[in-house]
């Protein structure tokens, strides 16, 4: 079974998941490199809520959501989560 989240493919038959490539650092060391503004930080932050609930709505938890699972496209700044391969599916509607 494929779904389609925004940009990623997910196939749960064969448990992988694609994504475009895009140039992207971790989240801390670009803070470390730009020190993110309040802004920035609030559209970071935008983006992990978003990505989280789009995953909830297909029933997917993704299971590791820390700072080292959040990537930043250099070019537009926008982040992503990373690491899915902890994710399962759970029954739409609860846990």
């Amino acid at each position: 079974m494929d779904e389609y989240l925004g940009q990623m493919s997910i196939d749960f038959d064969f448990g992988h998941v694609l994504q475009p490539y895009y140039n992207r650092t971790s989240l801390e060391e670009f803070d470390r490199a730009s020190h993110l503004g309040v802004e920035h930080q609030a559209m970071v932050i935008f983006d992990i809520a978003t990505a989280m609930k789009d995953l909830h709505a297909a029933g997917i938890v993704h299971g590791h959501i820390r700072i080292e699972n959040v990537g930043i496209t250099t070019m537009t700044g926008r982040a992503s989560l990373l690491s899915l391969e902890l994710s399962r599916r759970v029954p739409l509607g609860g846990f």
